[in-house]
């Protein structure tokens, strides 16, 4: 992403359009995109982090930077990184095994949370009182179900 502002902007810009980047907590085109990768994402294209998206990295907090270099940066996502993604689309690599095991699963009918280890299903019910959050409570007070996690 800075290569581009460096081929478009002189020393300066560069370093607006950085600060922004700083602020917004991304590294690539990839992070201010939508998931299909075709649209950039509303909040960015306005220099601002979207509650939505957490980073899992370490970031530095950054405070918002000033009015001319968010214009700076719309301007910059508007022109520079729109016709990027248009002239070269980005595509996700090729899907991979993960190298892991995933152990919870959310029901899609009930909303419970499970947990299967050693063909053990453990549910953990809904919280009845939900805070004000972005994401769904559950009880930390499992009860074991007579569940066969084979069956299908």
């Amino acid at each position: 992403m800075i290569d581009l502002a460096l081929d478009a902007y002189n020393k300066k810009g560069a370093k607006m359009i950085n600060y922004c980047r700083l602020h917004l907590q991304v590294i690539s085109i990839a992070d201010i995109l939508t998931y299909d990768l075709k649209h950039i994402h509303t909040s960015y294209r306005v220099c601002e982090r979207p509650p939505s998206r957490q980073s899992h990295l370490f970031w530095p907090d950054f405070p918002p930077p000033p009015k001319h270099f968010k214009k700076l940066w719309s301007r910059f996502i508007h022109t520079i990184v729109t016709s990027y993604i248009t002239k070269k689309p980005l595509t996700w690599m090729k899907p991979a095994l993960p190298r892991y095991k995933n152990i919870f699963f959310r029901h899609h009918a009930d909303f419970h949370m499970y947990k299967i280890v050693e063909s053990k299903v453990t549910r953990f019910p809904l919280a009845s009182r939900q805070r004000a959050s972005l994401h769904t409570q559950y009880l930390n007070i499992p009860y074991q179900s007579d569940i066969d996690p084979n069956d299908n």
